[in-house]
């Protein structure tokens, strides 16, 4: 068995134990360390407000096509405040938590979604820390056969991966960039070409 289909297996026997909460506590509602306490069969689930809230999926702060979150790291405790315990109610027979923050944002999460975010799977592909000597081990691949599963483990493990075989040019790169994942936009654009003092930057 793959790599892959091990941490895919891990991961639906971690949340198989979570299947229907039987009920919902609020606790230090009012806090800045409030918390959801999701009561199941055989395991309870802590989840703080202010992860619900960096956790929301509305249109309105999270980007679904780039899969990026649209909120402010900055005032997020302050976001992430409710008024008290019944701002958050829940529907057992829907298994639907619904949060009514302060700043009148209203988001409902479907509890296996929440499980499925909190709930780790025990097994992942190991990491491994590299340095200027290690540095060589970096695994490399090619355009002409590029596998993506392996390079998907291979950038888990050591978080860089050097592609080959690119035409050296940055739209060829920015194709491949976009094949492999969406590019989350920075202060600097989306996409930008680099070098050193002697070269000329694009942006």
């Amino acid at each position: 068995m793959s790599t892959i289909h091990k941490v895919v297996k891990s991961a639906i026997q971690a949340t198989k134990s979570y299947h229907n909460a039987a009920s919902v506590a609020v606790h230090n509602a009012a806090s800045k360390t409030g918390f959801v306490e999701l009561k199941f069969a055989h395991d309870d689930v802590k989840l703080p407000l202010v992860w619900l809230r960096d956790h929301c999926r509305s249109a309105a702060l999270y980007n679904s096509q780039t899969n990026q979150r649209k909120s402010n790291a900055t005032n997020l405790f302050d976001k992430a405040r409710i008024a008290s315990s019944d701002s958050v109610t829940f529907n057992p027979e829907k298994q639907v938590l619904t949060i009514l923050w302060n700043d009148g944002h209203k988001r409902q999460f479907r509890i296996q979604e929440l499980v499925s975010w909190a709930v780790q799977p025990a097994e992942y592909p190991p990491i491994e820390l590299w340095n200027s000597t290690s540095l060589r081990k970096v695994p490399r691949t090619s355009l002409k056969n590029f596998d993506f599963a392996k390079f998907c483990l291979d950038f888990v493990k050591y978080g860089v991966v050097t592609v080959d075989d690119v035409d050296p040019t940055p739209e060829a790169t920015e194709t491949l960039c976009r094949a492999i994942a969406p590019i989350h936009d920075t202060f600097f654009g989306d996409f930008w070409v680099f070098g050193t003092d002697e070269e000329t930057s694009q942006f």
